[in-house]
C-alpha cells in the first residue's frame, strides 16, 4: 500500500547489495497501471542527482508516455 500512496516504489538493496532502484507507474486512459519506468544506481557511488530530482524526471517521463495517444 505504501507504493500506491506515495506514488513510487523503492528497492533499497532488497534484491542486490549495492543497488538502489526507483520506479514510477505509467497509467492508461482509464487510470489502470499499464507499465512502470525505473532507474537503478549504485549505492557505493555518489549520486549525480538527488532522489527527489530523479523521481521528478521519472514522473515527467511517465506523464509524457501517458500523453502519447498510441497507448489508448
Amino acid at each position: 500500500m505504501r507504493v500506491r500512496s506515495q506514488g513510487y516504489a523503492v528497492d533499497d538493496e532488497e534484491v542486490d547489495a549495492g543497488l538502489r532502484c526507483l520506479a514510477v507507474p505509467v497509467h492508461g486512459p482509464d487510470g489502470t497501471v499499464l507499465a512502470a519506468i525505473s532507474t537503478s544506481r549504485s549505492t557505493a557511488r555518489a549520486p549525480l542527482m538527488s532522489e527527489p530530482e530523479l523521481l521528478a524526471l521519472l514522473s515527467a517521463a511517465a506523464r509524457q508516455i501517458e500523453a502519447n495517444t498510441s497507448l489508448a
